[in-house]
């Protein structure tokens, strides 16, 4: 496992090489910005001589180095100057949990991705008040591991002892984790263990003998990445909402209130859903400009065609802005 995680690593290496070489190119999943993608180089081309020696250095630091394969493999590991990286949280609404991403600047930016976003999850910084780590209490992130399409997540023993909202938080915490992993090419399922023991059973409701598989219908309905909660706006300009969504008829709702929680606008937009069962984005401008400073607020609601008899709480978010002179 250990030399599948390096392999995890060196991909890493090579996608933000590569997208530091080609723009045309970006990743698909995970944001690797590189800070030195945008300096431009000084050095004058390598003649063909020159361009020979790198290629036969390229070959040489390629082959594999056996005293590595040895060293223990931590979620801390270099990974070529990440900055970011996707983590999730839950968003609570009527006893209902809604697992929904977040970005998460890292504090090392060769923290290795996998163990960046998981230590995100855990205890990273969230940028929205309403919403809540998947886990209480900070479990310690022991070890990240990959196993064919599986992400093997080791946490202490102190995850055992989170105060759960019942199944549907179980399930969300579950779900969380295997988001977290299916953000990365060729993951498609993750596994607990518990200070490195295999787990059949965490919390009492949900069976984790199995890798569990993300399920993207208990994902948020609607994830909004602009603007952010708290972002500062000029008045007078225009405010667009923006994010990817899941919802039904790709339709997503949209109001925006002003600093006395007046409904200014009350509007919907469609998203690019690519299939029924798969997110696409959303990208809206209200007409109504906010004018005055003071906080404004945008909400954002998934449609409900039962009309209040569904089983699942409606998904809905509010998310303030700062409107300045």
């Amino acid at each position: 496992m250990r030399t599948a995680w390096l392999a995890l690593l060196a991909g890493v290496l090579l996608l933000a090489l590569t997208a530091c070489g080609d723009a045309d190119d970006p990743a698909d999943d995970v944001d690797l910005e590189d800070p030195e993608a945008a300096e431009p180089d000084d050095e004058p081309e390598d003649d063909a001589e020159g361009e020979e020696t790198e290629t036969d250095d390229t070959e040489d630091a390629d082959e594999p180095d056996e005293d590595a394969a040895d060293d223990d493999v931590g979620p801390a590991e270099d990974a070529a100057g990440i900055e970011e990286v996707t983590s999730f949280a839950l968003r609570a609404i009527d006893g209902d949990y809604f697992v929904e991403s977040f970005t998460a600047e890292l504090d090392e930016p060769t923290v290795a991705v996998a163990g960046a976003a998981l230590e995100a999850l855990l205890d990273g910084d969230l940028p929205d008040p309403n919403l809540e780590h998947a886990v209480e209490g900070a479990p310690e992130l022991l070890g990240v591991d990959i196993d064919d399409d599986v992400l093997v997540v080791d946490l202490d023993g102190a995850v055992e002892e989170g105060t759960p909202g019942g199944s549907g938080h179980e399930e969300a915490f579950a779900q969380a984790l295997a988001h977290t992993a299916a953000q990365f090419d060729d993951l498609e399922r993750v596994s607990l263990r518990v200070d490195g023991q295999e787990v059949e059973e965490l919390w009492g409701h949900l069976d984790w003998s199995d890798p569990i598989e993300p399920d993207p219908f208990l994902r948020a309905d609607v994830d909004v990445t602009a603007p952010t909660y708290g972002a500062e706006h000029p008045a007078g300009e225009p405010l667009t909402v923006e994010g990817t969504s899941l919802t039904f008829e790709a339709t997503v709702e949209l109001d925006l209130l002003d600093p006395d929680g007046q409904v200014v606008a009350e509007t919907f937009t469609t998203a690019e859903q690519p299939d029924i069962d798969e997110r696409g984005p959303f990208s809206h401008t209200f007409d109504e400009v906010p004018d005055a400073p003071g906080e404004w607020t945008v909400v954002v609601r998934a449609p409900d065609p039962s009309g209040g008899e569904a089983d699942r709480a409606r998904y809905v978010a509010e998310i303030a802005v700062a409107v300045t002179e």
